[in-house]
């Protein structure tokens, strides 16, 4: 129940759903009782501004059977747009007993840490933030269970992983559809790295895992000759944007 697009929220379904909840009630009324695995739910605070349900709707999925609910603590009409708002995943908390997942705006670990202490839910979900920088993951996981700071990824690490990403993507996809699905996430990985502006104009020119392969060994030259392989990358809360430390 947790998306916006309006090819899906508009014809009843994702955040549409909300609008309903007496409907909302009745999938998990039978979900829960058919189906022999947990039965969870995401939901957004509700339609708009002006019918934010959400306390009702987790109260809901609690009666009808649900084992958990994740919360992105935005409504459908705000999209991914504004910030989300922490409180609200708090007062859910607070209404039911089953866990929480908070969900909306955690850039990095320190977000992450952040939400936890402010709201009190019992996990977090992370979507944008791991967009070209998954070592969001280890770095909350780190804080979160020891408080501790992990190393950033260092440029071999960086480069290591984006090609291991678009060799998956082939294998899943096809080399024809995973390379133009590609572009979208070498950009992310190289965010914030020297030049690149110049270097996300290359990566839309590129068709084949041979030639983005190429492009990744010959960006990471570039930056190692210019003294960018030592410090490793980081993320910080700067309008989400990846700076080297």
């Amino acid at each position: 129940m947790g998306c916006s697009v309006s090819g899906v929220s508009g014809r009843g379904a994702g955040a549409g759903l909300l609008k309903d909840p007496a409907k909302i009630g009745r999938i998990f009324y039978r979900m829960s009782r058919l189906l022999t695995v947990p039965v969870t739910g995401k939901i957004r605070l509700g339609w708009d501004a002006q019918t934010r349900n959400y306390r009702e709707v987790a109260k809901v999925l609690e009666d009808n059977g649900a084992q958990l609910i994740a919360v992105h603590a935005r409504t459908r009409e705000q999209a991914y747009k504004g910030s989300a708002d922490w409180d609200a995943i708090a007062e859910v908390k607070q209404t039911v007993k089953v866990p929480v997942i908070g969900n909306g705006d955690v850039r990095c670990a320190e977000d992450a840490v952040r939400m936890i202490g402010r709201t009190g839910c019992d996990a977090v979900m992370i979507g944008q933030g791991a967009l070209g920088y998954p070592w969001i993951f280890r770095e909350a996981k780190s804080l979160i269970e020891n408080g501790e700071e992990v190393p950033p990824p260092g440029l071999d690490e960086l480069f290591d992983v984006a090609a291991e990403h678009l060799d998956a993507m082939i294998a899943h996809f096809g080399e024809g559809s995973a390379c133009l699905k590609m572009r979208k996430h070498l950009s992310w990985y190289v965010k914030g790295l020297r030049q690149a502006t110049d270097a996300k104009d290359r990566i839309n020119t590129l068709y084949t895992g041979a030639e983005m392969h190429a492009f990744l060994a010959e960006y990471k030259d570039f930056l190692r000759l210019r003294g960018d392989g030592t410090g490793g990358i980081r993320r910080i809360r700067l309008e989400g944007v990846r700076v080297r430390v």
